[in-house]
């Protein structure tokens, strides 16, 4: 999975974040609220507001204080598209994150930290 990331990452395409359209300045704006750039730029991006977050929870399990709210990862929606679409073609079907087996998004976590908004898994 690191080499699909790393393959992501190094795509130069510049497309909206906002709504996944490629980046034409010769039309303007594409949607009310563009967010331009590389896939670069958005996870970089990601990562230091991740790590914002992070340490706005009040403790390390990234819970909030009546503990009925658990902020698990984040990850940009087109690396997420990638990584699921990744695991369905390589025989999980149920794509990156199986619901019915927690264990799937506890060792992504552990895998990529920098994804994750707990500190503790």
């Amino acid at each position: 999975m690191h080499a699909v990331i790393n393959k992501w990452l190094k795509d130069p395409s510049v497309y909206c974040n906002e709504c996944s359209q490629p980046y034409q300045p010769e039309l303007g704006r594409c949607c009310e609220n563009p967010h331009i750039g590389r896939n670069w730029d958005f996870c970089e991006l990601l990562i230091s507001e991740n790590k914002v977050i992070s340490h706005s929870r009040l403790n390390e399990f990234g819970s909030n204080k009546d503990k009925n709210l658990r902020w698990s990862l984040r990850l940009p929606p087109r690396l997420y598209e990638t990584l699921n679409n990744y695991m369905k073609q390589h025989g999980h079907k149920t794509g990156l994150f199986d619901p019915k087996k927690p264990s799937d998004l506890n060792k992504f976590m552990k895998r990529f930290p920098m994804f994750a908004i707990a500190k503790k898994v």
